[in-house]
């Protein structure tokens, strides 16, 4: 699945405080927080990754996108 572009202007959004809190979501970025946050309680909205680095359970929603779409998300 890639990235639509719904996706990409929600993930733009979340650079900003007040989308953040209006949608109550947040980015999390990188392996580790990533994994810290598959083992928490919270609930995932999505999950974006460039290759099958993680061992991600499949009720995740998982979207695969290419470095170049991560590069643009990116913080």
């Amino acid at each position: 699945m890639s990235l639509s572009k719904s996706n990409s202007k929600l993930i733009k959004s979340l650079q900003q405080k007040k989308y953040r809190q209006k949608h109550k979501l947040f980015i999390a970025e990188g392996v580790k927080v990533v994994t810290e946050l598959l083992q928490s309680n919270l609930e995932l909205h999505s999950v974006f990754m460039t290759s099958e680095v993680l061992n991600i359970p499949d009720s995740f929603p998982i979207t695969m996108v290419s470095e170049a779409e991560l590069k643009k998300l990116a913080f």
